[in-house]
Protein backbone atom coordinates (compact mmCIF):
# COMPACT_ATOMS: atom_id res chain seq x y z
CA UNK A 1 0.00 0.00 0.00
CA UNK A 2 3.18 2.14 -0.04
CA UNK A 3 2.86 3.28 -4.01
CA UNK A 4 -0.74 3.65 -3.41
CA UNK A 5 -2.54 6.65 -4.55
CA UNK A 6 -5.44 7.89 -2.19
CA UNK A 7 -8.10 8.86 -4.33
CA UNK A 8 -10.71 8.93 -1.35
CA UNK A 9 -9.37 9.07 2.14
CA UNK A 10 -10.42 6.46 4.41
CA UNK A 11 -11.38 7.50 7.73
CA UNK A 12 -10.30 6.57 11.23
CA UNK A 13 -9.83 7.77 15.22
CA UNK A 14 -6.84 7.12 16.59
CA UNK A 15 -8.03 8.72 19.66
CA UNK A 16 -11.27 7.56 20.23
CA UNK A 17 -9.27 4.03 19.84
CA UNK A 18 -7.16 4.85 22.33
CA UNK A 19 -9.72 5.72 24.47
CA UNK A 20 -12.53 2.84 24.05
CA UNK A 21 -9.87 0.44 23.76
CA UNK A 22 -8.22 1.30 27.63
CA UNK A 23 -11.47 1.69 29.16
CA UNK A 24 -12.44 -1.96 28.26
CA UNK A 25 -9.24 -3.31 29.47
CA UNK A 26 -10.30 -1.66 32.85
CA UNK A 27 -13.39 -2.94 32.60
CA UNK A 28 -11.43 -6.48 32.31
CA UNK A 29 -9.44 -5.50 35.48
CA UNK A 30 -12.24 -4.45 37.51
CA UNK A 31 -14.17 -7.72 36.60
CA UNK A 32 -11.42 -9.79 37.56
CA UNK A 33 -10.93 -8.22 40.40
CA UNK A 34 -14.53 -8.61 41.45
CA UNK A 35 -14.46 -12.23 40.96
CA UNK A 36 -11.49 -12.66 43.05
CA UNK A 37 -12.31 -10.62 46.05
CA UNK A 38 -15.73 -11.49 46.04
CA UNK A 39 -17.69 -14.74 46.86
CA UNK A 40 -21.69 -13.54 46.69
CA UNK A 41 -24.22 -13.94 43.71
CA UNK A 42 -24.10 -10.66 43.37
CA UNK A 43 -20.19 -9.68 42.77
CA UNK A 44 -20.21 -12.70 40.27
CA UNK A 45 -22.91 -11.08 38.90
CA UNK A 46 -21.42 -7.77 38.07
CA UNK A 47 -18.11 -9.25 36.79
CA UNK A 48 -20.27 -10.83 34.22
CA UNK A 49 -21.79 -8.07 32.95
CA UNK A 50 -18.35 -5.95 33.14
CA UNK A 51 -16.74 -8.53 30.80
CA UNK A 52 -19.92 -8.18 28.33
CA UNK A 53 -19.21 -4.07 28.68
CA UNK A 54 -15.28 -4.56 28.50
CA UNK A 55 -16.10 -6.83 25.16
CA UNK A 56 -18.02 -4.33 23.31
CA UNK A 57 -16.12 -1.76 24.29
CA UNK A 58 -13.52 -3.33 22.69
CA UNK A 59 -15.10 -4.11 19.74
CA UNK A 60 -15.80 -0.91 19.42
CA UNK A 61 -12.27 0.95 19.60
CA UNK A 62 -11.51 -2.12 16.42
CA UNK A 63 -14.21 -0.12 14.47
CA UNK A 64 -12.79 3.21 15.45
CA UNK A 65 -9.22 2.61 14.87
CA UNK A 66 -9.82 0.07 11.46
CA UNK A 67 -9.23 2.00 8.07
CA UNK A 68 -12.20 1.67 6.90
CA UNK A 69 -13.98 3.17 3.73
CA UNK A 70 -12.29 5.30 1.09
CA UNK A 71 -10.53 4.53 -2.33
CA UNK A 72 -6.87 3.70 -4.19
CA UNK A 73 -5.39 3.71 -6.92
CA UNK A 74 -2.74 1.10 -7.20
CA UNK A 75 0.31 1.91 -10.03
CA UNK A 76 1.84 -1.21 -9.57
CA UNK A 77 -1.37 -3.52 -10.30
CA UNK A 78 -3.14 -0.83 -12.17
CA UNK A 79 -6.41 -1.09 -10.52
CA UNK A 80 -8.55 1.06 -8.21
CA UNK A 81 -9.82 -0.40 -5.26
CA UNK A 82 -12.85 0.05 -3.24
CA UNK A 83 -12.90 -0.63 0.58
CA UNK A 84 -14.75 -1.81 3.65
CA UNK A 85 -14.62 -1.82 7.09
CA UNK A 86 -10.88 -2.45 6.93
CA UNK A 87 -7.98 -2.91 4.80
CA UNK A 88 -8.93 -6.61 4.66
CA UNK A 89 -12.17 -6.05 3.17
CA UNK A 90 -11.70 -4.46 -0.44
CA UNK A 91 -12.81 -5.15 -4.07
CA UNK A 92 -10.38 -4.35 -6.62
CA UNK A 93 -11.45 -2.66 -10.40
CA UNK A 94 -8.66 -3.39 -12.79
CA UNK A 95 -8.47 -0.12 -15.40
CA UNK A 96 -8.92 -2.05 -18.63
CA UNK A 97 -12.77 -3.10 -17.04
CA UNK A 98 -13.30 0.55 -16.58
CA UNK A 99 -14.35 3.03 -19.62
CA UNK A 100 -14.17 6.01 -16.89
CA UNK A 101 -15.00 8.93 -14.50
CA UNK A 102 -18.76 9.79 -14.15
CA UNK A 103 -19.92 13.01 -12.50
CA UNK A 104 -23.72 12.92 -11.69
CA UNK A 105 -26.15 15.64 -10.67
CA UNK A 106 -29.76 13.42 -9.80
CA UNK A 107 -32.85 14.20 -7.62
CA UNK A 108 -33.82 11.61 -4.84
CA UNK A 109 -36.44 11.63 -2.33
CA UNK A 110 -35.47 10.11 1.16
CA UNK A 111 -37.82 9.00 3.41
CA UNK A 112 -41.08 10.28 2.89
CA UNK A 113 -40.08 13.42 2.14
CA UNK A 114 -42.24 14.94 -0.92
CA UNK A 115 -39.32 17.27 -1.57
CA UNK A 116 -36.09 16.13 -3.48
CA UNK A 117 -32.75 16.53 -2.69
CA UNK A 118 -30.18 17.13 -5.38
CA UNK A 119 -27.09 14.83 -4.72
CA UNK A 120 -23.63 15.29 -6.74
CA UNK A 121 -21.19 12.25 -6.96
CA UNK A 122 -17.99 10.76 -8.78
CA UNK A 123 -18.65 7.49 -10.00
CA UNK A 124 -16.31 4.51 -11.59
CA UNK A 125 -17.88 3.40 -15.01
CA UNK A 126 -17.61 -0.06 -15.85
CA UNK A 127 -17.60 -1.90 -19.32
CA UNK A 128 -20.70 -3.51 -18.43
CA UNK A 129 -22.56 -0.73 -17.63
CA UNK A 130 -21.89 -0.62 -13.72
CA UNK A 131 -21.00 2.24 -11.38
CA UNK A 132 -19.24 2.26 -8.36
CA UNK A 133 -19.81 4.94 -6.03
CA UNK A 134 -16.05 6.70 -5.06
CA UNK A 135 -17.19 10.39 -3.77
CA UNK A 136 -20.54 12.20 -2.82
CA UNK A 137 -19.88 16.21 -3.11
CA UNK A 138 -22.33 18.92 -1.71
CA UNK A 139 -22.27 20.55 -5.49
CA UNK A 140 -21.73 19.85 -8.86
CA UNK A 141 -18.52 22.13 -8.90
CA UNK A 142 -17.12 19.97 -6.21
CA UNK A 143 -17.87 16.57 -7.83
CA UNK A 144 -15.94 18.31 -10.81
CA UNK A 145 -12.75 19.05 -9.01
CA UNK A 146 -12.66 15.83 -7.94
CA UNK A 147 -12.85 14.23 -10.97
CA UNK A 148 -10.27 15.58 -12.25
CA UNK A 149 -7.87 15.08 -9.56
CA UNK A 150 -9.31 11.16 -10.23
CA UNK A 151 -8.39 11.56 -13.84
CA UNK A 152 -4.74 13.18 -12.86
CA UNK A 153 -4.04 9.73 -11.00
CA UNK A 154 -6.00 7.29 -13.03
CA UNK A 155 -5.45 8.50 -16.54
CA UNK A 156 -9.06 7.69 -16.79
CA UNK A 157 -11.16 9.92 -18.75
CA UNK A 158 -14.09 12.18 -17.36
CA UNK A 159 -17.33 10.66 -19.22
CA UNK A 160 -20.42 12.86 -19.94
CA UNK A 161 -24.18 12.48 -18.88
CA UNK A 162 -25.37 9.48 -21.18
CA UNK A 163 -28.46 9.60 -22.95
CA UNK A 164 -31.64 8.28 -22.09
CA UNK A 165 -32.02 4.65 -22.49
CA UNK A 166 -35.37 3.73 -24.38
CA UNK A 167 -34.78 0.07 -25.43
CA UNK A 168 -37.65 -2.08 -24.40
CA UNK A 169 -36.78 -4.41 -21.48
CA UNK A 170 -36.88 -8.37 -22.76
CA UNK A 171 -40.07 -9.77 -22.13
CA UNK A 172 -38.92 -12.71 -19.67
CA UNK A 173 -38.22 -12.08 -16.25
CA UNK A 174 -35.08 -13.33 -14.73
CA UNK A 175 -34.94 -16.09 -12.52
CA UNK A 176 -32.53 -19.30 -11.65
CA UNK A 177 -32.77 -20.51 -15.66
CA UNK A 178 -30.77 -17.73 -17.05
CA UNK A 179 -28.07 -17.48 -15.01
CA UNK A 180 -27.04 -20.57 -12.76
CA UNK A 181 -24.26 -20.41 -11.97
CA UNK A 182 -25.16 -17.03 -10.41
CA UNK A 183 -28.15 -18.12 -8.77
CA UNK A 184 -26.63 -21.57 -7.01
CA UNK A 185 -24.99 -19.29 -4.61
CA UNK A 186 -28.46 -17.37 -3.38
CA UNK A 187 -31.69 -19.89 -3.91
CA UNK A 188 -32.25 -23.47 -2.19
CA UNK A 189 -31.81 -26.47 -3.69
CA UNK A 190 -35.07 -27.80 -5.65
CA UNK A 191 -36.36 -23.84 -6.39
CA UNK A 192 -36.59 -24.31 -10.08
CA UNK A 193 -39.58 -21.56 -11.07
CA UNK A 194 -38.17 -19.18 -13.49
CA UNK A 195 -40.53 -16.80 -11.11
CA UNK A 196 -38.24 -17.52 -8.17
CA UNK A 197 -37.04 -14.36 -6.42
CA UNK A 198 -32.87 -14.57 -6.11
CA UNK A 199 -32.11 -14.98 -2.12
CA UNK A 200 -29.05 -12.98 -0.95
CA UNK A 201 -28.05 -14.35 2.69
CA UNK A 202 -25.22 -11.95 4.35
CA UNK A 203 -24.59 -14.91 6.85
CA UNK A 204 -23.66 -14.67 11.05
CA UNK A 205 -19.84 -13.04 9.29
CA UNK A 206 -22.02 -9.70 8.25
CA UNK A 207 -20.80 -5.75 8.86
CA UNK A 208 -20.97 -4.94 12.60
CA UNK A 209 -22.30 -8.31 13.80
CA UNK A 210 -20.04 -9.44 16.68
CA UNK A 211 -20.10 -5.34 18.09
CA UNK A 212 -24.19 -5.14 17.69
CA UNK A 213 -24.70 -9.12 19.23
CA UNK A 214 -22.40 -8.18 22.10
CA UNK A 215 -24.38 -5.07 22.29
CA UNK A 216 -27.27 -7.15 22.52
CA UNK A 217 -26.10 -9.49 25.15
CA UNK A 218 -25.36 -6.31 27.34
CA UNK A 219 -28.60 -4.94 27.35
CA UNK A 220 -30.12 -7.97 27.82
CA UNK A 221 -28.09 -9.32 31.04
CA UNK A 222 -27.88 -5.72 32.69
CA UNK A 223 -32.13 -5.76 32.29
CA UNK A 224 -32.57 -9.28 34.05
CA UNK A 225 -30.31 -8.26 37.00
CA UNK A 226 -32.16 -5.06 37.12
CA UNK A 227 -35.65 -6.89 37.39
CA UNK A 228 -34.23 -9.40 39.24
CA UNK A 229 -32.31 -7.46 42.12
CA UNK A 230 -35.41 -5.52 42.09
CA UNK A 231 -35.32 -5.19 46.15
CA UNK A 232 -31.54 -3.66 46.14
CA UNK A 233 -31.81 -1.45 42.63
CA UNK A 234 -35.56 -0.20 43.09
CA UNK A 235 -36.38 3.12 41.23
CA UNK A 236 -33.94 2.50 39.09
CA UNK A 237 -34.07 -1.34 38.08
CA UNK A 238 -38.04 -0.76 37.74
CA UNK A 239 -37.21 2.47 35.29
CA UNK A 240 -34.43 1.15 33.14
CA UNK A 241 -34.37 -2.63 33.37
CA UNK A 242 -37.69 -2.82 31.06
CA UNK A 243 -36.21 -0.78 28.52
CA UNK A 244 -32.59 -2.88 29.03
CA UNK A 245 -34.47 -5.90 28.11
CA UNK A 246 -36.59 -4.35 25.21
CA UNK A 247 -33.57 -2.86 23.26
CA UNK A 248 -31.68 -6.34 23.63
CA UNK A 249 -34.90 -8.27 22.27
CA UNK A 250 -34.80 -6.03 20.00
CA UNK A 251 -31.39 -5.96 18.79
CA UNK A 252 -30.25 -9.04 19.23
CA UNK A 253 -33.87 -9.91 16.53
CA UNK A 254 -31.99 -7.37 14.36
CA UNK A 255 -28.97 -9.81 14.47
CA UNK A 256 -30.37 -13.11 14.10
CA UNK A 257 -32.31 -11.54 10.76
CA UNK A 258 -28.79 -10.71 9.23
CA UNK A 259 -27.66 -14.04 10.31
CA UNK A 260 -30.11 -16.16 9.25
CA UNK A 261 -32.55 -13.72 7.12
CA UNK A 262 -32.57 -13.36 3.77
CA UNK A 263 -33.63 -10.06 0.80
CA UNK A 264 -35.32 -11.48 -2.01
CA UNK A 265 -35.00 -9.78 -5.34
CA UNK A 266 -36.76 -10.43 -8.31
CA UNK A 267 -36.26 -8.46 -11.05
CA UNK A 268 -39.41 -8.57 -13.96
CA UNK A 269 -39.81 -6.61 -17.08
CA UNK A 270 -40.36 -3.09 -16.22
CA UNK A 271 -39.75 -3.37 -12.22
CA UNK A 272 -37.41 -4.30 -9.40
CA UNK A 273 -39.19 -6.24 -5.93
CA UNK A 274 -37.33 -6.05 -3.03
CA UNK A 275 -38.49 -8.18 0.00
CA UNK A 276 -36.97 -9.34 3.17
CA UNK A 277 -37.60 -12.36 4.71
CA UNK A 278 -37.02 -14.13 7.75
CA UNK A 279 -38.32 -17.73 8.10
CA UNK A 280 -42.57 -17.42 7.35
CA UNK A 281 -42.37 -13.74 7.83
CA UNK A 282 -41.72 -11.06 4.97
CA UNK A 283 -41.76 -7.41 5.17
CA UNK A 284 -40.53 -4.19 4.09
CA UNK A 285 -41.96 -5.04 -0.30
CA UNK A 286 -40.65 -2.14 -2.42
CA UNK A 287 -40.84 -1.71 -5.83
CA UNK A 288 -39.16 0.17 -8.71
CA UNK A 289 -40.94 0.58 -11.66
CA UNK A 290 -38.66 1.06 -15.04
CA UNK A 291 -41.17 3.24 -17.33
CA UNK A 292 -40.66 2.58 -20.74
CA UNK A 293 -39.37 5.94 -22.72
CA UNK A 294 -37.62 6.75 -19.28
CA UNK A 295 -33.86 7.06 -18.30
CA UNK A 296 -32.51 3.23 -17.62
CA UNK A 297 -31.81 2.69 -14.02
CA UNK A 298 -28.33 3.34 -12.20
CA UNK A 299 -27.03 0.39 -10.54
CA UNK A 300 -23.78 0.82 -8.32
CA UNK A 301 -22.13 -0.60 -5.48
CA UNK A 302 -21.03 1.24 -2.85
CA UNK A 303 -18.99 0.84 0.48
CA UNK A 304 -20.70 2.12 3.71
CA UNK A 305 -17.25 1.97 5.72
CA UNK A 306 -18.07 -0.20 8.98
CA UNK A 307 -21.26 -0.99 7.43
CA UNK A 308 -19.81 -2.94 4.01
CA UNK A 309 -20.90 -2.78 1.13
CA UNK A 310 -24.60 -2.52 -0.41
CA UNK A 311 -25.81 -2.21 -3.57
CA UNK A 312 -27.90 0.79 -5.28
CA UNK A 313 -30.59 0.66 -7.38
CA UNK A 314 -31.54 4.22 -8.20
CA UNK A 315 -34.70 4.49 -10.75
CA UNK A 316 -37.06 7.64 -10.92
CA UNK A 317 -35.34 9.19 -8.17
CA UNK A 318 -35.87 6.27 -5.52
CA UNK A 319 -32.87 3.84 -3.89
CA UNK A 320 -33.41 0.39 -3.08
CA UNK A 321 -30.37 -0.67 -0.51
CA UNK A 322 -29.86 -3.86 -1.36
CA UNK A 323 -27.28 -6.85 0.34
CA UNK A 324 -26.88 -4.25 2.87
CA UNK A 325 -23.56 -5.49 5.56
CA UNK A 326 -21.56 -7.42 3.09
CA UNK A 327 -18.07 -7.78 3.59
CA UNK A 328 -15.39 -9.95 1.60
CA UNK A 329 -15.44 -12.66 4.63
CA UNK A 330 -19.58 -12.73 4.70
CA UNK A 331 -21.42 -15.21 2.90
CA UNK A 332 -22.73 -12.39 0.48
CA UNK A 333 -19.76 -10.94 -0.66
CA UNK A 334 -19.24 -7.58 -2.84
CA UNK A 335 -18.49 -9.31 -5.79
CA UNK A 336 -22.09 -11.29 -5.59
CA UNK A 337 -23.65 -8.21 -5.36
CA UNK A 338 -22.07 -7.13 -8.68
CA UNK A 339 -22.82 -10.45 -10.40
CA UNK A 340 -26.37 -9.55 -9.10
CA UNK A 341 -25.90 -5.82 -10.84
CA UNK A 342 -24.82 -7.15 -14.18
CA UNK A 343 -28.02 -9.31 -14.29
CA UNK A 344 -30.19 -6.31 -13.75
CA UNK A 345 -28.24 -3.61 -16.10
CA UNK A 346 -28.42 -6.29 -18.41
CA UNK A 347 -31.87 -7.03 -17.79
CA UNK A 348 -33.33 -3.28 -18.45
CA UNK A 349 -30.42 -2.88 -21.52
CA UNK A 350 -28.35 0.06 -19.71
Amino acid sequence: MSSAVWLVDPKRSPVGYWFVYTCGILQFFAAGALVFSGRGATELALAGVLVLSAALFVSVAGLLGARKGGACFEPSRQEIVLFGRNENDRVAFPLAGLTGLKVVRREEYWGRSQEPVFVCSVELATSEGLSVLLLETPTLDDAHEAALMFRQATRLDVLGDPAPQTSDPPSQPIGIENRPDFARGFVGAGKSKIEDPLALRTGPRWALSSTLLLLALFCLVSGVLLLAGLRETGVLGFLFGPVAVTLGVLLLALWLYKALGAQHVLVSPGSLEHTYHMGPLSWGRRTLSFDKGSPSPTVRLRSRGSQGFSLEVISGGEVAVIGSGATTSSRLTPRRLLELAVIVSKHHGM
